[in-house]
């Protein structure tokens, strides 16, 4: 059922492409840009890049500096959140290439210690990097502890003074540990399309969870879950907007030299045997034909990743994460196809097309940003406490009820 249902939205996703790709003819016309010059340059090597700069400009000439030490690096792109429209977004960069947005986050009331102040009763999951773990993104899981506890133990002392190893917060569900912050939550216009909201009665899964991210710590190469996509904001702690934060690179999810060294272990999807910071190329020779995408994300920034990319993380600063994985229609057809009977994921969404389409419909239609009740349907906060009253499987959450007593 959730095979037929994605030739339903193939329909629809094909009006989107096409679109697209008019666009994109229209631009060719014209003459070649600076970015897709860039790109050629960087895939064709040094003969291309020589071609294309005497086109563009016959009196510069400029050589292909890559020394063979690193991957061939590209900055992800900046754009300010006014500027980045839904059609910008579906035909630039939706289940394309990774895009950072600026501006897109509010800082107050997401700071660090506002967090902690505000979440008195949450808990968070913690987890340990080891470079040798075969889980998922090299994170081996510590335990479970109250958020105010976590703080004081692992981000106030000063950075040389913390206990090592250090301890990721990682991750932190709003709608259990803090459901007040919901009402704080803005999600833009061209991220507001979510499958998993539609077919949950709108309590949608984990999302959106919040991450304690500080100094040095380190999520390894990794593919998030079902080959989602996903979004996070990063916000600092109060005196250091402007510094960078976290240190991303991103693969492309279609780079099958990349891909032939990952493989699934009982504990993860997907594991890579090399270093996406430092590679090995004598020992991991096809890698070295692949480019990676890489930014430094600062306080108020958004960064999006295509579904099923390959990317790691060094936390370069003290940061929080507002993170989400969602399911969009144009990523939907995708997931359809590569479902199985024992994926729960899958199970949610099968034979709900009808619905799920008339929902997308309704959500796409919107042109402004979204606060998380709009995002979600919820009418208000009694509606919120309402879905969500049954939802808990019988786990003890002390913030969930407090917000709704």
């Amino acid at each position: 059922m959730v095979k037929k249902d994605a030739r339903q939205v193939e329909g629809r996703k094909n009006g989107v492409e096409k679109e697209a790709k008019g666009k994109s003819a229209r631009k060719a016309a014209t003459g070649p840009s600076s970015s897709s010059t860039t790109l050629l340059a960087a895939v064709s090597g040094a003969v291309v890049l020589a071609v294309v700069s005497y086109i563009v400009a016959p009196a510069s000439k400029p050589k292909d500096t890559w020394d063979g030490r690193d991957f061939r690096v590209l900055p992800i792109k900046r754009v300010a959140k006014a500027d980045m429209s839904k059609d910008l977004f579906w035909s630039e960069y939706s289940t394309q290439k990774p895009v950072v947005i600026t501006g897109a986050w509010p800082e107050s009331g997401w700071r660090p210690a506002e967090i902690v102040s505000a979440c008195p009763q949450a808990r968070i999951r913690t987890f340990r990097y080891d470079e040798n773990s075969q889980t998922w993104a090299r994170h081996v899981q510590v335990g479970e502890v109250p958020l105010p506890e976590y703080f004081a133990k692992h981000w106030e002392p000063p950075v040389a003074k913390r206990p090592q190893p250090l301890i990721y917060g990682f991750e932190m569900e709003l709608k259990k540990h803090c459901p007040k912050q919901l009402e704080s939550v803005k999600i833009p216009a061209f991220l507001s399309e979510d499958v998993f909201h539609i077919v949950t009665n709108n309590t949608g899964l984990g999302w959106p969870s919040v991450l304690f991210g500080p100094a040095g710590s380190i999520t390894g190469l990794h593919i998030d879950t079902h080959q989602l996509p996903f979004w996070i904001s990063v916000i600092s702690p109060e005196g250091k907007s402007g510094k960078s934060l976290k240190r991303v690179r991103v693969f492309s999810h279609t780079d099958v030299n990349i891909l032939r060294y990952g493989q699934s272990t009982a504990q993860s999807n997907m594991v890579f045997s090399f270093d996406p910071w430092k590679p090995d190329f004598l020992k991991y020779k096809e890698i070295a034909r692949s480019i990676v995408y890489e930014a430094e994300l600062r306080s108020g920034e958004l960064l999006y990743i295509p579904g099923g990319s390959p990317h790691a993380v060094i936390n370069i600063d003290d940061n929080v994460g507002v993170s989400m994985n969602f399911l969009d229609l144009k990523t939907f057809p995708n997931f359809a196809r590569k479902c199985n009977s024992k994926s729960p994921l899958c199970g949610l969404v099968a034979g709900k097309g009808a619905q799920i389409l008339s929902a997308l419909d309704k959500q796409r239609a919107k042109v402004n940003d979204q606060s998380y009740w709009e995002f979600a349907d919820i009418a208000d906060k009694a509606d919120f406490c309402r879905v969500h009253a049954g939802s808990t499987g019988g786990e003890e959450l002390p913030a969930l009820k407090a917000y709704c007593e």
